[in-house]
């Protein structure tokens, strides 16, 4: 449905949360490539959201993120 839809959205994808200090080290990556970590902290996820706001470069994609 998300998708299919007009509107301008991002679906942020993410493995194991954990509750470390932000580090503002955050690294995007697709299913398919070996290069994805396994944790990102609250903080870091919570500032790459607000970011979305503003920032386009990963409308209509489904990126996860990773320290």
């Amino acid at each position: 449905m998300i998708r299919a839809s007009n509107l301008d959205w991002t679906l942020v994808r993410v493995l194991l949360l954990n509750d470390t200090p932000k580090t503002g080290n955050i690294k995007t990556r697709y299913p398919g490539r070996n290069e994805l970590g396994t944790q990102i902290s609250r903080a870091d996820l919570a500032d790459f959201m607000l970011k979305q706001v503003k920032d386009t470069k990963y409308i209509r994609q489904a990126p996860i993120i990773t320290n």
